[in-house]
This record gives structure tokens, sequence and C-alpha cells, in this order.
């Protein structure tokens, strides 16, 4: 027997996807465009409340206004006839950053510097349209594939349900939505001044809220904790976290003075969300992400070609013409029989190389390697050498295909020399490798001298006479790899 097709309102449910403190969301299609899209739906027992209507409505109007890639977008909204209120919203792949510190724990800084740079970027454009979000947590950051991104990722906020919406002043007067007396919020992520009441929060709540978070990512602790809701707010009131620097003593003295002006008890100290989206962005570039390859399988893509070089090439009719009379001639024949038979000649060559592999390529086939990396000190980045990608942080466990010759890591770790391994790709291999700490002049000098060294001599196996296009590609490569000893 069918089951019961469900719908709400144009949408066909398709499944449940999860719940939160005012409603569920299902995993829905648009049929006549086949459009997938997620639908969150208010609780039966608000759905008579005006004041929770107007409520849930508000995060299509939050949302609405303020038109940013790092906001989910909201569609349509509607009411059922048995007053069953639901917001239409796009449906994102992905995980939670929740999710990903529960796995991880601390998150490596420089990812953690991007991710808190783009949740600025969203919140400078949703401040600007005079909308609050009070609710700012690891929970309601979304975490999405995007290949233009930097590191693949995006971040996307969710969740405007509780945002504080103000008038503009083409508009009217400023109107609070909720009660002034009213605790509104996760209290981890809570600022002291929304600790109070609802009523007395502005733009400032947003950003103790991401200093919580950044702290969260950086150590992999929250900066307040307690037994209770209660004992947690009153630690947000009067308790001042533990020093960052003391919790990840490796960080750069700018990045823990930047979470802890966020995360001041008194908002008139705290930075606007303007400054943060300035200074995390500026930390993003002087401690980058590693490159990423863009590829399809083991094949690199490519995305631009030389200017003036087209695809195939371009013949005139009378250049067609000529070709097709030579063709015809007794010496065009005797040229097309001979590149026919060298050509055939040449791919059956190639087919018998192809189909031979090596004894020890043979011998590989189908076996697995194991790996085991250790650092003295551990917390050291493992980079893959080929084209930039963290594998994890030491001590690092993992297994890959066996290969023949060398797979090759990078050990980086702030104020330490940098290392590279040369991993044996056929057998099992545990390595454990002391770091050279390098003081903060020494590591200027060593990472100044080593790019220009590296400049000079050009990329490997080729002269210094290569090409200027191929020397800035890979300097440019070097330096932002170079970059992360720094750290």
């Amino acid at each position: 027997m069918a089951e019961t097709e469900v719908k709400i309102g144009p949408y066909r449910v398709l499944g449940k996807l999860g719940e939160g403190g005012m409603g569920t969301v299902y995993e829905g299609i648009y049929e006549p465009i086949e459009r997938k899209v997620a639908i969150k739906v208010l609780r039966p027992e608000y759905a008579l409340r005006p004041e929770f209507i107007t409520r849930f409505f508000n995060e299509a109007r939050a949302v609405n206004r303020i038109e940013h890639p790092g906001v989910v977008q909201v569609s349509d909204y509607g009411q059922l006839a048995d007053h069953t209120a639901y917001i239409v919203m796009e449906l994102l792949s992905g995980e939670p950053l929740s999710a990903r510190l529960k796995s991880r724990g601390s998150i490596l800084p420089e990812v953690a510097l991007c991710y808190g740079s783009q949740v600025a970027e969203a919140l400078v454009a949703a401040h600007e349209k005079g909308v609050v979000h009070r609710d700012l947590k690891p929970d309601n950051i979304m975490l999405v594939p995007d290949l233009q991104a930097p590191g693949g990722e995006r971040t996307k906020i969710l969740d405007f349900g509780i945002a504080k919406l103000t008038e503009t002043a083409e508009e009217g007067a400023p109107r609070p939505l909720t009660n002034s007396n009213a605790v509104i919020g996760t209290c981890y992520y809570m600022s002291p001044e929304q600790c109070r009441g609802a009523g007395k929060v502005d733009s400032r709540t947003d950003v103790y809220s991401l200093g919580v978070i950044l702290y969260e990512m950086l150590c992999g602790e929250r900066p307040i904790t307690g037994e209770g809701t209660g004992e947690i707010i009153a630690r947000h009131l009067t308790q001042e976290p533990v020093p960052l620097g003391k919790k990840a003593p490796q960080l750069p003295a700018a990045v823990t003075a930047l979470v802890h002006r966020m995360l001041s008890k008194d908002r008139e100290r705290r930075p606007s969300m303007q400054q943060v989206a300035t200074e995390l962005e500026a930390l993003s570039e002087q401690y980058p992400l590693p490159l990423r390859r863009r590829s399809t399988g083991s094949v690199p893509v490519v995305t631009a070609r030389p200017p003036g070089v087209s695809r195939r090439y371009s013949w005139t009719g009378t250049d067609t013409a000529a070709f097709q009379a030579m063709l015809r001639s007794p010496r065009g024949r005797s040229i097309g029989a001979a590149a026919a038979v060298l050509t055939l000649g040449s791919l059956l060559g190639v087919c018998t190389l192809c189909s031979r592999p090596s004894p020890e390529s043979a011998r590989l086939a189908g076996k697995t390697v194991h790996y085991r990396i250790d650092s003295l000190p551990a917390g050291a980045a493992v980079v893959q050498a080929a084209d930039g990608v963290v594998l994890g942080k030491t001590p690092f466990v993992f297994e890959r295909p066996a290969q023949t010759g060398a797979f090759r890591v990078r050990l980086y770790l702030p104020d330490f020399a940098g290392r590279e391994l040369a991993l044996d790709g056929s057998m099992d291999v545990t390595r454990t490798e002391v770091l050279a700490a390098l003081t903060a002049p020494a590591a200027a000098t060593a990472n100044a001298g080593t790019a220009e060294a590296q400049s000079k001599a050009g990329p490997p196996g080729k002269s210094p006479s290569s090409s200027g296009g191929q020397k800035t590609h890979k300097r440019s490569h070097r330096s932002k790899i170079l970059n992360l000893f720094k750290f």
C-alpha cells in the first residue's frame, strides 16, 4: 500500500531533517520545477499564539532584509488552514560547526580565522540592515561545500528566529519585537547585557557571541562554563575567561588580543562587527589556508588558457581547399598512407606499454599502508606536500593506498622550523620528529631567506630561465605556504 503523501502548501514533504526549540525542519520538493527545499514548521503548541507567529515569521523578514551569501536564503512562507505556520529555505548540504567541533575538538587556527572572517562579514551585512541575530552559536553556523571559497567551504548563518529587528529611519522609530525583560538566547554564547534582558542588546551582543565561538574554535573549550544555566549566566556577568594565550600558547598575540576585546564585559570596549571583520580578514591574509588544487579524480582541472591561445585551430576556406587538393594528389596519398602506418604503430606501442605494469606496481596493487606521525612538541599540522591539503595534527594516524616511491608530507608548528618527511610509499611507517624552536627574529630571517633562495632558484627541476609566469606562480604558492611557519 502506497504511503500517504504529505504536503505543506505547494511543497511535498520528503522527510524530517531535525527539530529546534520552536519548530521542526523537513526536506521538501516543489514538484513543478523539481526544486528541493528545507521547510521549517512552527510547533502546534505555538501556532495559535500571535507573539510566536510574529517571532517565527520574523526569521523570513530578517533574512530577506540581509541578502548576503553567508546567510541562509528564505524563499517563501505561509499558514495552512489549521493555522500551521511555515517558512521555506534553501536546502544546504554540509555540517554544523558544532558537529565539526565535536569531532575534532579545536580547529586549525588558519581555518578558524577563515570561518570567523566569513561569519563576521555576514553579520556586518545584517547589522547594516538593522538585524541583530542574538542567538549566534556553532549550531547555527553551517559549513557548506563551495569550491570558490578559501579551503573549499563557506559558512552560512542559520536561525534568525529570535533576531531583533529595528525599523530603519525611513520606516519609522526603532521598535523591538520582544519583551525588554525576556532572556533570550543560548546561555554559553550570551553576552552579559543579553543575560540581563533581551531588550537591552544591540549589535555588540553578536560581537561577544562570535568571540565565544572563536575562543572555542581556537582552543577546543568554551570561555565560560558552569553546572547549570543560572551559574553560566552569572559567570558571563562577573567572571573573566582564562586567557586564550594560556589555553593555546602557540597562537599569535594579535589573535588572542582580538578575541579578548570581543569578550569584554563592557560592550563599550568591544570592537564593532565591522572592525572585527576587518581585523579577521587581515589575520586570514597573514596566516592563509594551505593551497588546495581543484581537481576531478587525479587530473587537475584547467581553469584558464594563455591569452590569445584558442582551444581549436581555425581554418579558412582557402586553407581547407588547398589541404584537400594536396591529399588527392599521388604524393599526398603516399604521405597519408605512411602517416596512418606510423600512427597505428605508435598506438600499438603505447597500448603494449600501458598494459604491462611494472613488477613493483603489480606487487603493491590493492595494498594499504599505515602511517603514524608524531612530533615533539605535539600539535603540528600535517600537510600533504603535493597540493597543500591539511591531513591532520600530530599525533596523527592514517592509511592510504600503497605506491612506488615516497609519499611526502610537511610538518608546521608555530614558532618551530618546518620539516618535510619522505615516507616510504610501499610499507607501514612510524616517525617521530623533534622540531627545532625558532626565536621570532630567527624565524623571520629564515623565512625571508628561504623565500628569496627559492624565488631565485625557480621551481624544482627547472632552470632560472624558466618562463616568468611559472616562476611567479610557484613563488606565490611557496610564499603562502611559508607563512604557516610564522603561525
